[in-house]
């Protein structure tokens, strides 16, 4: 039996051809990458910077903890989230409602259907930043996301993504590190944004 294909770590996207989840699991991939399908656009990058999972991991925390002390849900770090046959992200941090977290969690250990909260920190590049803030929030959009936070590392903010009567996943206000975050979808947690860049 064939090897299954392996992916040269300097590939960043493979745009001629439509993927799918399950063919994207047949695919042998590096260890220190990162593969992500959006839309049948296959994207592989390397693992991020250690500066990108500090952040994250400051984030991750605050949930983390929120979470565990509230009972209102779960965070998880890194998680595939399966959202259609042809688009598989992995956000650096989700969050879900205690109420969803059995019907979206499965055995696989991927999240099958939206999370409540995603949250996406900044890599450097142009064409990274654009894909966050343009094509996956709208991936995120449609699938029912009820919020999404962009942290950007470099200018040290948190923009948060709502469902309005604009649109989804508008625009809903920019933090930055003299701002404290509160969120209606988490009740009691605060976010201090300069701890999160500390």
């Amino acid at each position: 039996m064939p090897s299954p294909p392996t992916l040269a770590p300097d590939v960043t996207a493979l745009a001629h051809r439509h993927w799918t989840v399950a063919e994207v699991a047949l695919l042998s991939v590096p260890d220190d990458t990162d593969v992500e399908l959006l839309e049948g656009v296959l994207t592989m990058t390397r693992k991020p910077h250690w500066a990108h999972q500090g952040v994250a991991g400051e984030v991750y925390g605050l949930l983390w903890l929120w979470s565990k002390q509230s009972g209102a849900g779960r965070a998880f770090f890194e998680i595939g989230v399966v959202l259609a046959e042809d688009t598989a992200l992995s956000p650096d941090v989700v969050w879900i409602s205690a109420a969803r977290v059995a019907a979206v969690l499965h055995s696989d250990g991927k999240l099958h259907g939206a999370p409540d909260l995603v949250i996406e920190v900044l890599s450097s590049g142009a064409e990274s930043s654009q894909r966050d803030r343009e094509a996956k929030r709208e991936v995120y959009a449609r699938a029912g996301v009820q919020e999404y936070w962009i942290v950007d590392r470099f200018a040290q903010t948190i923009e948060v993504y709502r469902h309005t009567d604009v649109g989804p996943l508008t625009l809903a206000l920019t933090a930055t590190t003299a701002s404290t975050l509160t969120s209606p979808l988490l009740p009691g947690l605060v976010c201090r944004v300069a701890e999160v860049f500390a």
